[in-house]
């Protein structure tokens, strides 16, 4: 139980999700990125696609406005 409901979502989060993103803005520039790996979160999560899919781009403009991401902990205070 702990490792569905505690350890599947924080290794999606922090390794699968970052290393999408990483990956994807280094070759498709932020805005795109966040498309589509939103998009590819969504498709995965098909039980609340469109909410996963809106979830996902507020987290990604959330990170872009506050800095950092929202997987690495990373914050700009400048």
């Amino acid at each position: 139980m702990i490792t569905g409901c505690i350890a599947a979502p924080l290794f999606e989060e922090k390794v699968v999700r970052q290393l999408l993103l990483t990956g994807a803005e280094h070759y498709l520039g932020r805005v795109v990125a966040a498309l589509a790996v939103s998009a590819l979160f969504s498709w995965v999560h098909k039980d609340g696609m469109i909410s996963a899919f809106l979830f996902s781009l507020a987290l990604r403009a959330g990170a872009y406005i506050f800095g950092g991401t929202p997987c690495s902990g990373r914050r700009s205070m400048e």
